[in-house]
């Protein structure tokens, strides 16, 4: 009789686990719901696109099932700020009013170009008392659009930065070295140089997540799986296109 009640609460005590676990179980099996944004060349569609291929090859790898939308970029922030998604990328520091756990995959440069006989700036500090152009809807980080002590003037296209400098309006104009050589070269102004060799910051371009456990979770896969990708080729095949 004993042995027979003893069976009976295991079975229970059994089920009892089965039934807690099961919502868990099925939630680790539900899509990572992922937004991002449309970026010529690296955010083409769901498939296509260089970060959105980066993206997908480093969850097949870490066995994670996603469920990726391309959004307007405001409103794939938002959602993803307001937890109604589980990732969003690409993402920065100066971009996300949010903390987040991040899987960093890239590393911006930003660049100060002056004019000759300047001194080239090598650290923001440098940069304080001076009017410094920007290019408007680029991310930049806080400690430059957030110093009160930086005269900020921001214009839609880069070769207008340019021409300001030129004219003398303008101190410094900070860019990435592709955007800013690009534009030097479209603007055929003269007596402009920089650095290549001294980046005036570094920002950190990441897969985002939650910071719950389970964000923290996904962003040491993804985090692995991209190390995984770099050692073996596959991750600069990606972003050189190579890899189809």
């Amino acid at each position: 009789m004993e042995k027979s009640i003893s069976i009976h609460r295991s079975l229970i005590v059994a089920i009892c686990i089965i039934t807690i676990l099961a919502p868990l179980n099925r939630a680790a099996a539900e899509p990572v719901k992922v937004l991002t944004f449309q970026i010529p060349g690296l955010v083409i569609s769901e498939t296509e696109g260089g970060f959105v291929k980066l993206y997908l090859e480093a969850a097949r790898r870490a066995g994670i099932s996603v469920d990726l939308k391309v959004l307007p970029v405001k409103r794939a922030r938002h959602l993803f700020e307001s937890e109604k998604a589980d990732s969003f990328f690409p993402a920065l520091d100066a971009s996300l009013n949010v903390d987040a756990s991040k899987a960093v995959f890239h590393v911006k440069k930003l660049f100060a170009f002056v004019r000759e006989g300047s001194p080239i700036p090598s650290a923001i500090e440098q940069l304080e008392g001076k009017k410094v152009c920007l290019t408007r809807g680029f991310t930049y980080p806080r400690k430059i659009t957030m110093n009160e002590n930086i005269k900020l003037d921001e214009a839609s296209d880069p070769v207008q930065s340019f021409k300001k400098l030129a004219k003398n309006r303008c101190d410094s104009f900070v860019a990435d070295p592709k955007v800013g050589a690009n534009a030097l070269e479209k603007s055929g102004e003269q007596g402009i140089k920089w650095a290549p060799d001294t980046p005036l910051a570094h920002m950190d371009v990441y897969f985002a997540f939650r910071t719950d456990e389970h964000g923290k979770d996904l962003a040491m896969k993804f985090t692995q799986a991209l190390d995984d990708m770099k050692k073996d080729g596959t991750f600069g095949a990606i972003m050189s296109g190579k890899q189809k």
